[in-house]
């Protein structure tokens, strides 16, 4: 068991240094005087609206993660709901590609049981809250001339939606990565399969509150862009989402950290926006969206005293 803990202190310990590597690196090719004076001349209406809209998307994420887990029946109560969300942001803050999902998914397991339900309910709301965001980008990418993003986008949504609404799809996905869900660790595949596939009105369902919660996300990232006098347009951001998502779950970055940062270098660039700017923009909102609200998760850990498998002993 202390194997598995070295194992897991190596790979949180390579991933910071990755990440602080590629930010070294970008802050090494910038003029830190003008983050400074962006600071300075920062517009602070559009840019405390932007700080406003942060518990508006948090309420809509833990509504969605609602729907699929209380679909029939009551699992946990709306501010169950926000906690544990909390909880999972406080662990994205030392695990890499949003890797607290799986926390969040343990403690609600321990909280009510149900492993199966509650893995696979946190499985299908991160899923569907990247098809939401990759069917808009798709649409938007086009439009800028992303082609390549805008086909890669579109074939996710369409291979993720085959997954969910054909169960021997998904089957024979977990047969071709050799995945093993033994009985005996408390997964039924028939229950999985039966969990998965979500009735056409409640998926939709999902999927629209999944897009509001995104739409939140990236109008709080325009007005960042207004704050700094960023001037790209709320389209163009869209345009770029699905890029900047997939930055942010890159995993070999501590939450996001350096990848994200270095996706919002090169896209605005594009658009003739300084890498200051850019970088301005991505912290700011990874500080607010991430840091902050994972600080408050830490604070909620003392409600769910369990510890993680690898760091128990043999004896417990």
């Amino acid at each position: 068991m202390k194997e598995k803990a070295k194992a897991v202190f190596k790979g949180k310990f390579f991933k910071t240094v990755f990440s602080i590597f590629l930010l070294s690196y970008l802050f090494l090719k910038t003029d830190f005087s003008l983050v400074f004076l962006g600071f300075k001349e920062i517009r602070w209406f559009p840019f405390l609206i932007g700080v406003l809209l942060l518990p508006v998307s948090l309420l809509i994420r833990a509504y969605n993660w609602g729907l699929v887990l209380n679909r029939e029946k009551k699992v946990f109560d709306f501010i169950e709901l926000n906690q544990l969300n909390l909880v999972a942001l406080g662990a994205n803050l030392f695990l890499p590609a949003s890797a607290g999902e799986l926390v969040k998914a343990y403690y609600a397991s321990k909280l009510r049981g149900e492993k199966t339900k509650m893995v696979f309910s946190v499985f299908i709301d991160k899923l569907t809250s990247l098809i939401a965001i990759f069917l808009i980008g798709s649409f938007f990418s086009y439009q800028e001339g992303f082609n390549y993003l805008a086909g890669f986008s579109f074939l996710f949504c369409f291979l993720s939606l085959l997954l969910l609404y054909i169960p021997t799809v998904f089957s024979l996905f977990f047969r071709f990565f050799s995945f093993d869900l033994p009985p005996e660790k408390g997964f039924n595949l028939k229950e999985i399969l039966a969990f998965l596939v979500l009735p056409p009105g409640r998926l939709f369902l999902v999927l629209f509150v999944s897009l509001l919660g995104w739409l939140a996300t990236y109008w709080q990232i325009y007005l960042f862009c207004q704050g700094f006098k960023v001037d790209l347009s709320f389209s163009y951001l869209l345009a770029i989402s699905p890029a900047l998502v997939l930055a942010r779950l890159f995993p070999l970055a501590l939450n996001g950290l350096g990848s994200g940062e270095a996706a919002f270098v090169y896209f605005f660039g594009l658009k003739g926006v300084d890498s200051k700017l850019a970088i301005l923009v991505s912290l700011t909102s990874q500080l607010v969206n991430a840091f902050i609200p994972g600080l408050i998760g830490l604070a909620f850990f003392y409600r769910y005293p369990f510890r993680f498998s690898c760091f128990k002993s043999e004896k417990s």
